[in-house]
């Protein structure tokens, strides 16, 4: 009676320490499965955080983890386009496109709003290379230095403008 006993035992605890061992081998094969793209999901992040756009992402599954890589690759191309625009912009080319990507989005509304700025400073630059000091210089804001300058310069320029003509009117009556 011993013996079967031992030998029910063994029949009994064989298969069920390798139906344990199966479920640790699953347990740990399937957080691996997660953790890892998560953990490269928190590197681009962080990457990104940091102003590096140089990030590969290789979504290569099609669950939850691989739908968040794929949107990481998305906002990975919309940065490139951002930082395309604001490296034209920043070579002077008031032509690119800097149309937002919706109503949220306060990045190109923002560039939007330095282009037309910059138009309007051109403009100004422009009368003024034709001789007209008499445009008016709005400031855009109390620390909108570049306007506040460029609104001395003109009044100043004026200034010597009209103390010249008043010079030379005297000279042409003497």
């Amino acid at each position: 009676v011993k013996a079967q006993i031992n030998e029910l035992r063994i029949k009994i605890l064989v298969p069920t320490l390798l139906v344990i061992g199966l479920m640790v081998a699953m347990v740990f094969l399937i957080t691996r499965g997660i953790v890892r793209p998560l953990r490269l999901a928190v590197d681009i992040s962080n990457r990104l955080a940091k102003g590096d756009l140089e990030v590969e992402i290789a979504v290569t599954s099609h669950d939850e983890v691989g739908e968040l890589l794929k949107a990481m690759q998305n906002m990975v191309e919309a940065q490139h386009m951002v930082a395309d625009v604001a490296k034209r912009l920043a070579v002077g080319d008031l032509q690119v496109d800097a149309t937002p990507r919706s109503d949220k989005d306060v990045l190109l509304h923002n560039i939007q709003a330095m282009i037309q700025a910059e138009k309007g400073i051109t403009d100004i630059a422009e009368q003024l290379s034709d001789g007209d000091f008499r445009i008016a210089i709005k400031t855009r804001s109390q620390e909108d230095v570049l306007m506040q300058s460029l609104a001395d310069m003109v009044r100043r320029v004026s200034g010597v403008v009209a103390e010249i003509s008043a010079g030379s009117d005297d000279v042409a009556t003497s």
